[in-house]
């Protein structure tokens, strides 16, 4: 069916434009990669056939010589029809074949779609076309198309090493997906897996983007990934994000030339810091400016600490300590000369404070590890930090001590809260989804793992994530 439809583009592509197909049949080769679930595993493949499609400029020869690739695969597991992996990626594959024949007159760059065979066997189809196609040597940027459930948003979760790619994706893309935190947990090991981009970086040498649905996870590589789960609108979402990436990185002068992690000398993982805004803005900065960013607040925090406690005094101290250990203060006050009610409810209110400010102190240093480790995902624990202190510096914080302390105003756990939560909650919601997913087919294969390990793992994931977001609302509760 692809090789028909690819040929039918082929017939009806603009008259300036130029599209072959090359039904490719690879030869025997050995597969090796250095990361993800096949590490340290020798992979032996033969008689793979791919389709291959390259669109460019009919009358600018030269565009051939720098080509944008677009990849999916044709095989599915046996157990499954593969209507998200990856039928659902080559149907969009296709669709865009199409748009592309029509506009190719006026590129700068080829485009070459591949649909290879062997990616569930190891990642083998991607290995012999990089190994042995000649159109291989021409590749600038590679765009791997993928599929760990059948619907949601089509979202970015490895890019790099060069930020060239997703630098376009972000300017250009209508309904921009994409979080960095994916790219942290995949090059961790949480999820057993590996895609095509493995082997388009590691053995090619190529920078690029990899997108993957993650929506109804429990259903991949099942019989239950069926067409009739298929949602029309994933497909457009990546589509149209697709479609504008492709038609402005193929008229792009800039195309990065040559082999990028050679040339910038990095890692996926050094790349940079990407995340969206409700699918709708995707923020984009480099390391080295997250870096920057991360040492100032951080400088900043350390010095605004120190100069509280220094106007505080001994008492703020032990108030500080007693407080981050949830503890509640009881026994100090400022030192005014009040009568002892008037003294318990300042030591209350004066808690209050100090437990507020203790998810300062929490975050402060989940910020400085990241910092530390150069993990990408360390924003997360910035938008925590700055936002609820900007707050509480704007309405709560009193410049003498002598001033009597107040109640905390709900307006500051409102203005603190709202970029954290509006940041961060679609993240918690999308790993909790893949995260019941993967347990929901590790429970559907029982032997391997026990029994209560699942319930266990997730309950350690939930309890961790609401101790570090709700630590701002443990000075509210006694008001509710």
């Amino acid at each position: 069916y692809v090789l028909a439809a690819s040929q039918k583009i082929k017939e009806s592509k603009h008259w300036e434009a130029d599209v072959e197909v090359d039904f490719f049949h690879a030869k025997s080769g050995a597969n090796r990669v250095g990361t993800g679930v096949f590490k340290g595993k020798t992979l032996i493949y033969s008689d793979l056939n791919h389709i291959v499609l390259r669109i460019l400029p009919k009358y600018a020869s030269e565009a051939g010589e720098n080509a944008i690739l677009v990849s999916s695969h044709i095989d599915t597991v046996s157990a499954g029809e593969g209507a998200g992996d990856c039928s659902s990626c080559v149907a969009v594959m296709l669709e865009l074949a199409r748009v592309m024949s029509q506009w190719a007159h006026e590129f700068k760059n080829a485009v070459i779609f591949l649909f290879n065979t062997g990616e569930e066997e190891g990642l083998n189809g991607a290995h012999s076309f990089v190994t042995q196609h000649p159109w291989s040597t021409t590749i600038r940027v590679a765009v791997d198309l993928e599929a760990m459930g059948i619907g949601g948003r089509s979202a970015l979760f490895q890019a790099g090493p060069n930020l060239w790619a997703v630098e376009n994706f972000a300017a250009v893309a209508k309904y921009p997906s994409g979080q960095i935190i994916g790219q942290d947990l995949f090059a961790s090991g949480v999820f057993e897996t590996a895609t095509d981009f493995q082997v388009y970086t590691e053995v090619a040498g190529l920078s690029g983007l990899d997108f993957a649905y993650t929506d109804k996870s429990a259903v991949y590589h099942t019989k239950n990934d069926r067409l009739d789960l298929l949602k029309p609108g994933s497909l457009q979402h990546l589509g149209e994000n697709m479609l504008d990436f492709l038609l402005q990185t193929a008229s792009s002068t800039s195309i990065p030339k040559g082999n990028a992690v050679e040339e910038e000398g990095k890692t996926v993982h050094e790349t940079g810091v990407y995340f969206d805004i409700l699918g709708k803005y995707m923020v984009l900065y480099h390391q080295h400016f997250a870096n920057m960013l991360h040492n100032s607040v951080i400088l900043q925090s350390l010095l605004i600490w120190t100069a509280s406690l220094v106007m505080g005094g001994y008492p703020a101290a032990v108030s500080l300590a007693l407080t981050c250990l949830s503890a509640i203060l009881m026994l100090y006050s400022k030192g005014m000369q009040l009568s002892p009610v008037h003294q318990a409810a300042l030591v209350k209110l004066e808690a209050e404070r100090w437990l507020f400010k203790s998810g300062f102190l929490q975050w402060l240093i989940l910020l400085a590890l990241g910092n530390y480790y150069k993990i990408g995902s360390t924003y997360m624990a910035l938008v925590w930090l700055v936002p609820p202190a900007f707050a509480y510096g704007f309405l709560e914080a009193t410049l003498t001590p002598v001033r009597l302390t107040r109640p905390l105003k709900l307006a500051t756990l409102l203005l603190g809260l709202a970029v954290p939560v509006l940041v961060s909650a679609g993240n918690i919601i999308r790993l909790a989804n893949v995260l019941v997913a993967t347990l929901v087919r590790f429970d559907r294969n029982p032997g391997g793992t026990p029994e209560w390990l699942g319930n266990v793992i997730f309950a350690v994931v939930i309890a961790v994530v609401s101790c570090l977001t709700l630590v701002y609302l443990l000075s509210y509760v006694h008001l509710s």
